[in-house]
């Protein structure tokens, strides 16, 4: 799917999602503690109450409403009031337990009270019952009294135990049978047998990605899983699939199947089937956008879906409409990823498959000054408690589809001479926060020719205004962002800096990336680019500290030390150091080494520090209204910009 695809396919899920809490809202009943399985209905539904607890909690919608204040009560009236049954299934049965203790898992933590003795008691009583039923006559695999072993049951129950860290003594059991399970149903479906079960391969597969450390995936269960999906796509009709195998069945209405829209959430949970479903998003937005079709419409624009397994029960069921929102919340997240990875694309520059964020910010970075309220202050230090930490603290949020709070700085601008790490320091913040880092450079706007910039620039933005999770490195625009009331600022500058205003608002409004711009001069910048409200922080990069220079480069100490030429006794020899960058003092590092005597080692230093980037004159071709000045002069007089 290209990016408008699937630009257009998340505005309709995000419109889908918009009705949500107004939806759900008519199944709950706050007197019984939960929501009803019909419209109408005062009794708590267990397994549609567990499915509307964990669609409204993981898709960040479960502050909205009433029910959020009632968590220590439904979790109560779960346990300790409520049999665990559902329909004519005895009490205590798996399937009602394992909803049971999924429900209880979401909301703990969420009571305003700690759980009872007594609750905990049923808990534990709850996690016996799911261990000792993948402990049968089939081991690792999970069935209901006179049924068959089943791929839902047995997915149900793997899925509530590894929340609980509870799955280890049963996993390579159910890894071994869900195996088993899939080359069976793949042999039965590439058949063409009538037995053949998507809903039971496409459980089983995801019974297996689950329990499997990428370590632990073997080249030939790559294979299978990359069949299953295959295989699982394949039997779809128009994004829907017909019955499977009944589940059970309950007297008074019939038997109990799967729902499609339940197997497509817990597939799209996966991370490790992730990129095979990236592949499948065509197919997926077939799913998406039947939505359309089959929905209820229910007062005050809410909606509502009918699973179709009971049709003399007309109407639709909260659990079915649950799943339905819960599946165009993770299909947003999957199309999240596909967005990034195009826009990198796009730019045709490598997409990381995998990022570690780091523990530690910037370990290696050498450290300088910065001029804060009078002081010289660490720019490391000042870096992380301003941008870099709260950042990270909230970034889990932009991973669930929020957006940083309005008073976390998310865009800066770094200025100061050139050779002096802003480049880098963007790599670093990448990498602290596991967030791809994308440059983007003025050659990305004018491959196509001067005549499509406006078009290249629109392009852009608008693929970064849906982004998000990606740290974006403005750099080398200096002259696509002067001062448009300079007379020598060509047409193209201006018109590029006009376009780009409202495009970075939109991506401020969105917050969901980083973006920094990285420039040697930001005096001759448009003022209505680098206001705030555009870009948070301003901060000025210097060369490194000469403490943190001599702490990287030892010798050169040492080798001082050794013609009798201490830094601390000759400030002269501090002055010409502290303005070297990083690339000049490891170069000065190697020259001294061969110093034979004093006057070869100051000789050295001093024609160091007069070739040095903020002793050089500025050309007049960068600064034409002033007289040509020195980079240190400069960088004196920009310190005001700082914020």
């Amino acid at each position: 799917m290209r990016f408008r695809d699937l630009e257009n396919l998340r505005r309709f899920l995000t419109e889908i999602r918009s009705s949500q809490v107004k939806s759900l809202a008519n199944y709950f009943d706050a007197s019984s503690y939960g929501f009803a399985h019909k419209l109408g209905e005062k009794k708590l539904s267990i397994a549609s109450n567990a499915t509307c607890v964990l669609s409204l909690l993981e898709s960040n919608q479960w502050d909205k409403k009433p029910w959020s204040e009632l968590a220590t009560e439904m979790v109560e009236e779960i346990l300790l009031r409520k049999e665990w049954k559902s329909g004519d299934l005895d009490p205590g049965n798996v399937f009602s337990t394992a909803f049971v203790l999924e429900c209880v898992s979401a909301l703990e933590h969420l009571a305003n009270a700690p759980i009872s003795q007594t609750c905990q008691i049923k808990i534990n009583e709850a996690e016996e019952i799911l261990k000792n039923s993948l402990t049968g006559s089939e081991k690792g695999a999970a069935r209901l009294k006179d049924y068959p072993s089943s791929a839902y049951l047995t997915q149900l129950v793997v899925r509530v135990l590894k929340n609980r860290n509870k799955i280890d003594p049963y996993k390579e059991d159910a890894r071994s049978w869900a195996k088993g399970e899939i080359t069976r149903q793949l042999t039965l479906s590439l058949s063409g047998a009538k037995s053949a079960d998507v809903y039971s391969l496409a459980y089983s597969t995801i019974i297996l990605a689950s329990l499997s450390s990428p370590s632990e995936v073997t080249p030939d269960d790559a294979r299978i899983q990359r069949t299953a999906i295959e295989q699982i796509f394949a039997a779809s009709k128009d994004g829907s699939w017909p019955l499977g195998r009944p589940l059970f069945h309950y007297p008074k209405i019939g038997s109990a199947y799967c729902y499609e829209y339940e197997m497509l959430v817990q597939l799209l949970l996966q991370p490790n089937l992730r990129s095979l479903l990236l592949d499948k998003l065509s197919e997926l937005s077939k799913s998406a956008y039947a939505l359309r079709y089959t929905s209820f419409q229910l007062a005050n624009r809410a909606l509502g879906w009918a699973s179709g397994h009971h049709p003399q029960l007309p109407g639709p069921e909260s659990w079915s409409t649950a799943s339905v929102f819960h599946f165009a919340y993770v299909l947003d997240r999957l199309l999240a990823e596909a967005i990034r990875r195009e826009l990198f694309a796009a730019l045709d520059q490598p997409y990381p498959e995998t990022i570690e964020e780091q523990a530690e910010f910037a370990p290696g970075f050498l450290d300088s000054e910065i001029p804060i309220d009078g002081k010289e202050q660490s720019l490391k230090d000042t870096l992380y408690d301003r941008f870099v930490a709260p950042i990270k603290k909230c970034s889990r949020l932009v991973a669930r589809g929020q957006s940083l709070p309005e008073d976390v700085s998310m865009s800066a601008i770094f200025f100061g001479p050139p050779g002096t790490s802003k480049t880098k320091l963007a790599k670093l913040i990448a990498e602290f926060l596991g967030w791809p880092l994308l440059v983007v450079d003025p050659s990305h706007l004018v491959k196509r020719g001067m005549d499509r910039v406006q078009a290249e620039a629109n392009t852009l933005f608008s693929m970064l205004v849906a982004a998000e999770r990606i740290v974006v490195l403005f750099d080398e625009f200096d002259e696509m962002m002067r001062d448009r009331a300079l007379a020598n600022t060509e047409a193209v500058s201006r018109f590029l800096t006009t376009a780009m205003l409202p495009k970075l608002t939109s991506i401020n409004d969105n917050r969901r990336i980083v973006f920094i711009l990285a420039t040697n001069y930001i005096d001759q910048f448009d003022f209505a680019i680098s206001r705030p409200g555009r870009f948070d922080t301003v901060l000025q990069v210097m060369p490194p500290a000469l403490d943190a220079k001599l702490t990287r480069w030892p010798e050169v100490k040492e080798k001082l030390d050794a013609l009798s030429l201490s830094i601390d006794q000759h400030p002269k020899i501090r002055e010409h150091l502290t303005p070297l960058t990083y690339k000049e003092f490891e170069t000065i590092s190697k020259r001294l080494q061969g110093a034979a005597d004093q006057e070869q080692a100051l000789s050295i230093i001093e024609t160091a520090f007069n070739s040095c980037i903020l002793q050089r004159k500025i050309p007049d071709s960068q600064s034409p209204q002033q007289n040509a000045t020195s980079w240190q002069k400069r960088c004196e007089e920009q310190v005001h910009y700082i914020r």
